[in-house]
């Protein structure tokens, strides 16, 4: 090899090193803040103590519309509300009243076509519709209205997508660790350009911990940019903006903290629902609030920490004094300033009422009726 050869080899080795690096969580220049929450501390609120109301919107039923089976995400922009039914293997667009407009994409294996929607997400900067289809390794662009635009290939078995500074956050769990390329081996979260290719990598892979990782580990918060990531039985968020990470939340449950240390893919289940451990079960992110299921003796709590005060809600229960349709809002799809999104199915809503049918927002409810968003408009009393 002569020298002029060594030179570009040595090139190459540079540059290639350099687009594939590891970030380090443990980085000492990451800012570091605490929240605590004692689940002995937990108490039953009310529904109107942190709402100040609550805003129903029936998804569209006008014939030949989808009937949808269950509302597993959305998201809010721009005045449309994009849902995603896995059950279904489709992504919907309504508008903000809960109007259907159009259906994105298609099943198949054809341009704008995908095997199974795994994830999607909205790129803000781009104005930007990504369906992640797992199966077929690839993501689909479309625009804001649904129409198609291009395909990626994507290396990586992705299980979660998530957009911030035109630049992709892609999770993997359990066997799905791995890549294509040895060089990408060990890691659960991938920091990709634009086409795909491999900026960075996060989080080494653990061996014994990867099968029970969160299966809904990233959320986004679309008016920041800011994409929020947290393992299951970690007591750790992650702040995540472009390709970094700009700040650690930890997550203090006092003596009800999990030994991490001697949890093994064996022995997970006797730390999880053993009495008086806690663990983080979702996580959301917005301007002035982080949102937080957890899980607690089995059961389900909630904590809502307002940042510009450093204050706490810590709940068990929600009980419903409004309405009988709100006693179990414990468990949102998103937070967006200062309102928490959830979904109820037709069945739910009737049940609470006992009755065959009910009007809200003068559309009559019944069993075949679409899921209903139901928005809580948050305030802070306690």
């Amino acid at each position: 090899m002569n020298n002029y050869h060594k030179i570009i080899f040595l090139f190459f080795i540079i540059s290639f090193i350099s687009c594939n690096k590891s970030i380090e969580t443990s980085d000492a220049n990451i800012p570091i803040e605490s929240i605590n929450i004692n689940p002995l501390k937990s108490k039953k609120i009310t529904v109107s103590s942190i709402f100040d109301s609550i805003t129903y919107i029936p998804i569209g039923n006008k014939k030949d519309e989808p009937l949808l089976k269950e509302i597993t995400k959305l998201e809010i922009f721009k005045f449309h509300i994009y849902i995603l039914d896995k059950q279904l293997n489709n992504l919907y667009i309504y508008d903000i009243n809960g109007n259907f407009i159009k259906k994105i994409g298609n099943i198949g294996q054809g341009p704008g076509e995908f095997i199974k929607i795994s994830d999607f997400a909205i790129n803000a900067i781009s104005n930007e519709v990504i369906i992640l289809d797992r199966t077929g390794r690839k993501i689909l662009i479309y625009n804001l209205n649904g129409d198609f635009k291009y395909t990626n290939k994507i290396n990586i078995m992705a299980q979660q997508l998530a957009v911030s500074n035109n630049q992709y956050i892609s999770y993997t769990s359990g066997s799905d660790y791995f890549t294509k390329s040895k060089n990408s081996l060990g890691y659960n979260l991938f920091i990709l350009n634009k086409d795909c290719s491999i900026q960075s990598k996060l989080f080494k892979y653990n061996k014994d911990l990867d099968n029970i990782i969160n299966s809904k580990a990233l959320d986004v918060n679309i008016d920041d940019n800011i994409v929020s990531f947290n393992y299951a039985i970690y007591d750790t968020i992650y702040l995540i903006k472009g390709g970094e990470i700009i700040k650690k939340i930890n997550i203090d449950f006092n003596k009800s903290k999990l030994p991490i240390n001697k949890i093994n893919s064996e022995n997970f289940k006797y730390y999880t629902n053993k009495t008086g451990y806690s663990r983080l079960s979702k996580v959301f992110y917005s301007h002035d609030y982080l949102f937080i299921n957890y899980i607690y003796n089995n059961k389900i709590h909630f904590a809502i920490h307002r940042k510009n005060d450093k204050s706490l809600i810590n709940s068990s229960f929600l009980e419903n004094d409004i309405d009988s349709t709100s006693f179990s809002l414990a468990m949102p799809l998103k937070i967006s300033k200062n309102k928490l999104y959830f979904t109820k199915t037709a069945q739910e809503i009737l049940s609470n009422y006992n009755k065959e049918s009910i009007t809200i927002n003068k559309r009559t409810i019944t069993e075949e009726s679409n899921p209903i968003i139901i928005i809580g408009h948050l305030k802070w009393k306690q």
